[in-house]
């Protein structure tokens, strides 16, 4: 029985590291820090926009547009898929497909 549980703890431990290997791969892994210390994702959003932060799997931040204006813009990052780019279009956070 002690075999048994021993197992299961063992493969719940590596299902939990790979859950954490993803999401790190799915935000960038190690980014820039946001507001309060988490983790940014990459993307070339950061060399347009300001005040970036991450509540969760949002991110938010005030991009320039088009005209040189200031847009508050947030984007759910687990809608973007692991090969797009996250970028700045006209002031809005996008995911963008550079395939």
């Amino acid at each position: 029985m002690n075999r048994i549980l021993t197992g299961l703890s063992l493969a719940a431990a590596l299902i939990a590291v790979s859950v954490g290997s993803a999401s790190a791969q799915m935000y960038g892994g190690g980014g820039h820090h946001g507001t309060w210390g988490q983790s940014l994702p990459s993307g070339s959003y950061q060399q347009s926009c300001r005040r970036a932060r991450m509540n969760g799997t949002v991110l938010t931040a005030t991009c320039t547009n088009n005209q040189s204006n200031w847009v508050r813009s947030s984007l759910d990052v687990t809608r973007c898929q692991p090969w797009t780019d996250i970028g700045n279009v006209n002031g809005r956070l996008r995911c963008v497909h550079n395939r």
